[in-house]
């Protein structure tokens, strides 16, 4: 009973705030494709692939993760190894359209290897709706696509478990 009375207490506390703010997370993303036999892979098999061979736990990828923090009008693009190491690229929220946030990175200094020279100003698309992520340079294509199997809003989730 106590549980759900402050369950509800922070619930409208957190209504009474900002109700935009939030952190949305996709995890478990891949660069979409297929096998060698021409089935469409999805996490699992990306990573059974993708991981093929290696023995290093640096080197053994186990998640990709992208995280927008309207709090901190931020999005997280985060690559975690096996040993739990991770890099990862931090952009600066621009705005959000259409059920997709648009974040520029604060590096403004990257080399597109497709082009084979330095480009300024990279931007990450996240597609709320698709669950998909795009990212490119100004003024060329999508260069990189991720699909990605989950989305949640941490905050709400948060709630919900403490009420059970």
């Amino acid at each position: 009973m106590v549980k759900k009375l402050l369950g509800i207490v922070v619930l409208g506390l957190l209504l009474s705030g900002n109700a935009f703010a939030k952190q949305i997370v996709l995890k478990n993303c891949f660069n979409p494709g297929f096998d060698v036999y021409g089935k469409k892979l999805n996490f699992k098999s990306f990573l059974k692939n993708y991981n093929a061979g290696e023995t290093i736990d640096s080197e053994i990828l186990i998640d990709e993760i992208v995280r927008v923090d309207t709090n901190k009008k931020e999005i997280y693009h985060t690559i975690l190894m096996k040993d739990r190491t991770g890099t990862g690229e931090k952009f600066k929220l621009l705005g959000f359209e259409n059920d997709v946030f648009l974040g520029e990175s604060y590096s403004k200094y990257a080399i597109d290897t497709s082009y084979g020279k330095e480009m300024l100003n990279r931007y990450i698309f996240v597609f709320i709706n698709t669950n998909e992520v795009k990212f490119k340079f100004k003024d060329r294509k999508f260069y990189n696509h991720l699909e990605c199997s989950g989305v949640g809003n941490s905050t709400l989730k948060s709630i919900l478990k403490m009420l059970r």
